[in-house]
């Protein structure tokens, strides 16, 4: 068995709240997810466009030209650029508070 010499017990209860001082903010809460819900609206329609474009029935709508590539591939390319702001926006956003 070992013996510790130096040990200190402490009396105080351990504390399991948050190192924050701030309080709950349910305003600001509200407000985060108003907008996550807007950016996502955003990029799930940029999605479903893209989606929509890409089937059978508005195939000669994906193959419109335009400088040389197809309507198709360009939104699908507008999928993963709307993604990626809308994902940049979000962290912006927690990161101001």
């Amino acid at each position: 068995m070992t013996v510790y010499k130096h040990a200190e017990v402490s009396k105080e209860p351990p504390s399991y709240s948050s190192t924050d001082s701030a309080p709950y903010d349910g305003v600001e809460i509200g407000r985060k997810l108003g907008s996550a819900i807007k950016l996502l609206a955003i990029f799930c329609i940029a999605y479903f466009v893209a989606a929509m474009i890409a089937t059978p029935e508005l195939r000669h709508v994906a193959q419109i030209e335009i400088l040389g590539l197809p309507v198709g591939f360009y939104t699908g390319i507008l999928v993963f650029v709307v993604g990626v702001v809308v994902t940049r926006m979000c962290l912006n956003q927690h990161e101001k508070s």
